[in-house]
């Protein structure tokens, strides 16, 4: 048996579930065995029996902007005006084009209606996503329960987890890649990148897909640097 050659496709699907528990980086191979007590803890592994390549149906509430302790909730497509009211009014931009509302950052189309929010890693906000994830206290673990496998995207910069879906009769229907989505006006992107030392959320951003898909997580990973 350990004679055995892996083929390439047992490799991959043993990185994938590497990946899945959170190991994220390959290190070079040490030129003697590590001493034992100067490792560190290895990250509490919560996705053992988490079916694989799996999504979460969700609904177009679930890339509302909540705030549980105010008790307000805004959906994607609300006005400024209605935000404004009950967040106070936004007074500077920043380099995106988003408004700021201190670590929110939301951005309204030519219309000053929502089509993208996040909340970066600043400083504690009481904003969270409709399932309740929330900045430096749910994980890695949690999303990957939360909202399913499929969305894992590993990089030097940590972990990832992108999830798009697209409203087709009514109903989101989750997409694997960018280039499977037919109708642009009825897709959406939900974020998340989660630090590699704590497996703590510390990113959250929702967008319609035309707002741009990308380039949002794109000039934060850069910032980042």
């Amino acid at each position: 048996m350990g004679a055995e050659q892996v083929t390439r496709a047992e490799a991959v699907q043993w990185f994938r579930k590497l990946q899945l528990k959170g190991m994220n980086q390959l290190q070079q191979r040490p030129e003697s065995p590590s001493d034992r007590s100067l490792l560190s803890n290895l990250p509490p592994s919560q996705s053992d029996e988490m079916p694989d390549f799996v999504f979460t149906q969700l609904t177009l509430e679930d890339f509302n902007l909540n705030d549980p302790i105010r008790n307000i909730s805004f959906k994607m497509g609300s006005s400024r005006e209605s935000i404004e009211e009950q967040i106070g009014i936004s007074t500077e931009q920043n380099y995106s084009k988003y408004d700021t509302y201190g670590r929110l950052f939301i951005h309204y189309d030519a219309n000053g209606l929502m089509d993208s929010w996040y909340i970066s890693d600043s400083i504690h906000l009481p904003f969270q996503t409709n399932r309740g994830v929330k900045l430096e206290e749910s994980t890695y673990f949690d999303i990957l329960s939360i909202y399913g496998t499929a969305g894992g995207d590993f990089n030097n910069y940590g972990l990832s987890l992108n999830y798009l879906y697209e409203e087709v009769d009514g109903k989101l229907v989750p997409r694997f890649s960018r280039y499977e989505i037919v109708d642009t006006d009825h897709a959406y992107n939900l974020s998340f990148i989660i630090d590699k030392k704590t497996y703590k959320v510390n990113y959250i951003h929702v967008s319609t897909y035309n707002f741009g898909y990308i380039e949002p997580i794109e000039k934060y990973l850069n910032k980042k640097k």
